[in-house]
């Protein structure tokens, strides 16, 4: 995924890369637990990952981000679909 102007916050990437079906939706599973970046719980839907959470160029790390409904079995990596082109935040 490349990322083009400002960085998108975490609810944004989570929706983003269709983890999640809505902002909403991202800032709930971020509240109950569910959202990890570099295997470190999100706490803050709104925050914009680090600098330490992206690879040079402005794109984010495949498999470093993840994402889990209630009742699931484990982390979804973050994987977004290729066929999406560059992500825009905002």
């Amino acid at each position: 995924m490349t990322i083009d102007g400002e960085p998108p916050s975490h609810a944004q990437l989570l929706q983003l890369t269709g983890l999640v079906g809505s902002l909403s939706e991202a800032r709930r599973t971020v509240k109950e637990g569910g959202a990890y970046v570099n295997n470190e719980r999100v706490t803050d839907a709104d925050a914009v990952p680090g600098a330490d959470a992206w690879l040079p160029g402005g794109g984010s790390s495949s498999g470093g981000a993840s994402a889990r409904s209630p009742g699931s079995s484990g982390p979804v990596p973050l994987r977004p679909d290729p066929s999406a082109g560059p992500v825009t935040a905002g």
